[in-house]
């Protein structure tokens, strides 16, 4: 989930800088305004396709899952704890969503308070509501707001700006950012995009009144009077005095050439290359790459049972309780799930050439598969810190490495999860320290291999 909200978050990013240094200028209103909706939508959905010939295009590294690897001497081992639903994170998030929830509650309350004080008119068929007592204007959804004490001189060139707001359904806009907010209240890209969005709606409406008025004069309405606002962030307000200078700047802006639309067009292969990036990641998310399992309880103890039999340190009596969890789990052919388990290939068979560790290129092919392992064990075991962990981490704690073999050898993309922040850092740590190696070769060309190392650290 983590790793989704971060794609997001990196797509709104793009999509944002992409608009401010190419389209934010140009007079093409109502496609900006289809551009930040658009893009916004995108960021949440991109993340979620996976294109299958798109990852095949992409040269493969290859994964290869490793035995676990166990650090300590602790004989009682303590069973993990499964993961609250409601975790730090979840609580976290719940209550920034009631607080903003709570927010956008006040301000629509502030809206139904003028609404009960104002008179509800019809003027030049459009439904308003007159307020007394200020000078305020902004309209929200299908009607307007406008203060009784506007001068009736100020008051057409207003109705003529809010009418625009309310034909095209600008509310809405903002609405729907008004949600993110409360779903995304933690992201400032929200807030930016429906800042965005607020003054691309300014422009819209003053370029429709500026079609039936003179510009000059239009502009020294802008200028000429300081009324009463409202900081309300999902109402279009005529007087927000902050964007006056910009409204008034591209009033008498030159209309952008049709050419300028070809700038659009830079949408194709960013979202091109968004997809691929989701198809080909090979990130996985901090569930799966501490291989939590969250099924049930039950799902929890066959992994653990499943790491001791993978080391060859399986009793005869979790033997027997691991064939019962499997039956329970998946079935009565709990004898065949075993011995899938107990037989599993580690994947080396996948490439033609794995890498080889220093030391083992004389060893044969066939036996190299058993020489890297126990190479990396050594290496790992001889090099962790068992003093890493914090002072009230006990019990088995579960360590996920993932790192990737370069074509040159070399290790990359060290990554690293775990509950314990002292024993992540120190299994990424080591994992760096890891050697060069000779890469490895498939159909006759060096390839890139990606490894899964568990690392299980017992403490007494």
């Amino acid at each position: 989930m983590i790793h989704y909200l971060i794609q997001i978050i990196a797509f709104q990013l793009l999509f944002l800088l992409m608009y401010d240094l190419l389209l934010r200028k140009e007079t093409f209103f109502n496609t900006n305004r289809a551009y930040l909706l658009i893009s916004s939508a995108l960021s949440f959905v991109l993340p979620l396709i996976d294109i299958p010939w798109m990852r095949e295009t992409v040269p493969a590294a290859y994964r290869i899952e490793l035995p676990a690897i166990i650090i300590g001497s602790g004989s009682q081992v303590a069973e993990t704890a499964t993961t609250s639903a409601f975790s730090i994170y979840n609580l976290l998030w719940i209550a920034g969503a009631l607080i903003a929830f709570g927010l956008l509650v006040y301000k629509y309350g502030k809206i139904l308070a003028y609404r009960r004080k104002g008179t509800f008119i019809k003027e030049q068929g459009l439904p308003l509501v007159v307020v007394p007592k200020t000078t305020m204007a902004f309209s929200f959804l299908d009607r307007i707001y406008i203060g009784s004490e506007i001068p009736t001189a100020k008051r057409q060139d207003i109705l003529l700006h809010e009418s625009v707001h309310v034909r095209h359904r600008h509310s809405w806009d903002l609405l729907y950012f008004e949600i993110l907010r409360v779903l995304l209240w933690f992201n400032p890209l929200v807030y930016l995009y429906q800042k965005r969005m607020a003054v691309l709606h300014e422009f819209i409406a003053d370029a429709q009144v500026a079609k039936v008025q003179s510009k000059t004069s239009y502009s020294q309405t802008l200028l000429s009077e300081v009324f009463q606002t409202d900081s309300i962030s999902f109402i279009n307000t005529f007087f927000n005095h902050s964007l006056i200078k910009k409204r008034i700047i591209m009033l008498q802006k030159s209309r952008s050439k049709r050419v300028d639309r070809l700038k659009y067009l830079l949408l194709i292969p960013v979202v091109v290359g968004m997809l691929f990036y989701t198809s080909c990641s090979n990130e996985t998310t901090a569930q799966e790459m501490a291989a939590e399992p969250t099924k049930s309880e039950a799902m929890q103890k066959i992994a653990d049972l499943k790491l001791a039999l993978e080391n060859d340190q399986l009793t005869e009596d979790e033997a027997k309780e691991l064939k019962k969890l499997i039956a329970a789990s998946y079935g009565k052919d709990d004898d065949l799930h075993y011995g899938s388990l107990k037989k599993k290939s580690l994947g080396f068979n996948e490439i033609d050439k794995v890498p080889v560790y220093p030391g083992c290129e004389s060893t044969p092919q066939e036996g190299q598969t058993k020489c890297f392992t126990q190479k990396v064990t050594e290496f790992v075991v001889q090099h962790f810190n068992t003093k890493a962990a914090g002072k009230d981490v006990n019990g088995r704690q579960r360590i996920a490495v993932h790192f990737t073999i370069s074509k040159s050898g070399d290790i990359t993309d060290v990554q690293a999860k775990a509950q314990d922040p002292g024993l992540m850092a120190e299994a990424k740590r080591v994992a760096e320290m890891l050697p060069k190696m000779t890469p490895g070769e498939h159909q006759g060309k060096q390839v890139s291999v990606a490894y899964a190392l568990p690392i299980l650290f017992e403490i007494e």
